[in-house]
């Protein structure tokens, strides 16, 4: 049905990413030294976990939180402003939905319990139930004082203490902050205390904590799972950045073996990223406000219409 109309149709009412900018409006922002790379950039093979400029644009998005998160579990790591000197997070460029195929094709396996959000984007649960895993469903509730959605967090203690109190293990916790389509978010105070809910389940292994922050941009908190014991966290330029065109996302790894299962079958999917994308994410990644900022803007203009609507 979309493949048929989202092209083709007068109005879009249904898209999941922000307004998009023009390529010439990306390359406005360059400084010198990405100026040079998109000038002598070739149509070469690129480094299969990203370009160094980008993985290092990403981990300062990424840095602080990080930090925060090691002080919450009681460490006193200073973490390194050079991403390839600390070994926290591992970090990967990827497609963004490759990110999602990927980690669960390489770390579930059939008979596995999933604790998903649906309604949601397909590939969050739908992956898992191609793999037969349990699927545990995590329903919205609609909070009508506030005239939104909501997760409730007792819910999930409630399914926590149904499923997985006894001998049956929780394997994948499936996250997705902003979510989509409901639009319900998650405090980092509430994101805090879901990790202290896994940490307390009674099973040898620890459950994989897969956060989708697509959306997290939108927020000026930027809230995350970043750093979590046995976090996955998925994010991308595609939704609040505007720029699904290029494909980019990334994947924040805290287990390095989930880390290496996954790269190492990133050789059969894509294997590397376009260097002219990778270059235009560094760009949009150095000069975050000047992106971020119009479509922040749109979006609470946008809410206050949809309130009143």
């Amino acid at each position: 049905f979309f493949a048929k109309y989202e092209f083709t149709c007068k109005y879009m009412l249904s898209c999941s990413d922000s307004e998009a900018w023009s390529m010439r409006e990306v390359l406005q922002q360059a400084d010198a030294e990405c100026k040079d790379l998109w000038d002598n950039a070739s149509l070469g093979y690129t480094e299969s976990l990203g370009d160094p400029l980008l993985l290092q644009a990403i981990w300062e998005r990424y840095r602080e939180r990080a930090q925060l998160e090691l002080k919450r579990q009681g460490k006193s790591t200073e973490l390194a402003k050079n991403y390839k000197e600390q070994d926290t997070v591992n970090l990967t460029a990827c497609v963004p939905v490759e990110g999602i195929y990927v980690t669960m094709l390489q770390l579930l396996a059939e008979g596995d319990a999933v604790i998903c959000q649906p309604p949601a984007y397909q590939a969050l649960y739908e992956i898992a139930r191609s793999k037969g895993c349990k699927l545990v469903e995590w329903r919205p509730h609609y909070d009508e004082e506030r005239h939104f959605w909501r997760f409730d967090i007792q819910v999930l203690q409630e399914l926590l203490k149904q499923h997985f109190s006894g001998e049956k293990a929780l394997k994948m916790l499936v996250l997705n902050s902003p979510h989509n389509p409901t639009g319900a978010c998650f405090s980092q105070e509430q994101l805090d205390e879901i990790a202290s809910l896994l940490a307390q389940l009674p099973q040898e292994e620890a459950p994989i904590l897969f956060s989708d922050e697509m959306y997290s941009e939108i927020l000026d908190s930027r809230p995350s799972n970043v750093a979590k014991k046995n976090s996955i966290v998925l994010s991308g330029l595609s939704k609040p950045w505007g720029m699904p065109g290029l494909r980019v996302g990334w994947l924040m790894v805290e287990n390095f073996s989930h880390f290496e299962k996954i790269t190492g079958f990133r050789d059969y999917t894509t294997l590397c990223l376009p260097p002219q994308s990778e270059i235009l994410s560094v760009i949009a990644l150095r000069a975050a406000s000047k992106f971020l900022d119009r479509n922040r803007d749109i979006a609470r203009k946008n809410y206050v219409l949809l309130q009143e609507f």
